[in-house]
């Protein structure tokens, strides 16, 4: 509370304006490290979604090397395409949402560096 009190204050016709500079900037500081933590967070659980579909897709290729000798195992080959396929397009959407999350995180930075300049420019006018 003293930090407020102590902040000077610039007085216009129709509102009283505090200058809180660093108390803006601790609370930018503080939501900027959060927003790199979600990238950084988002980033891992990307790597280990992808080894882990990575690991799935070479098992299943094992399946795929060997010729069909029977029909039961043309119907584990054409089982494991149909299956790939599945995997292919949830990898696809798993992709597409972190894009987007990607993409929200990139417009919440920017909502925060404009704000930031609006709150630390208001008291200059």
């Amino acid at each position: 509370m003293e930090d407020v009190e102590m902040q000077p204050i610039f007085i216009y016709e129709s509102c009283i304006v505090v200058k809180m500079a660093a108390f803006s900037n601790s609370i930018c500081d503080h939501i900027k490290t959060w927003i790199s933590t979600f990238a950084q967070n988002l980033y891992k659980e990307t790597i280990a979604k992808q080894n882990n579909i990575m690991d799935t897709m070479n098992k299943m290729n094992e399946y795929l090397d060997m010729w069909p000798q029977t029909i039961s195992d043309l119907k584990n080959i054409l089982t494991n395409i149909h299956e790939i396929r599945e995997m292919s397009m949830k990898t696809e959407f798993r992709m597409l949402a972190i894009i987007e999350n990607y993409r929200i995180l990139d417009f919440i930075q920017k909502q925060i560096r404009y704000k930031q300049r609006q709150f630390l420019n208001c008291g200059q006018i």
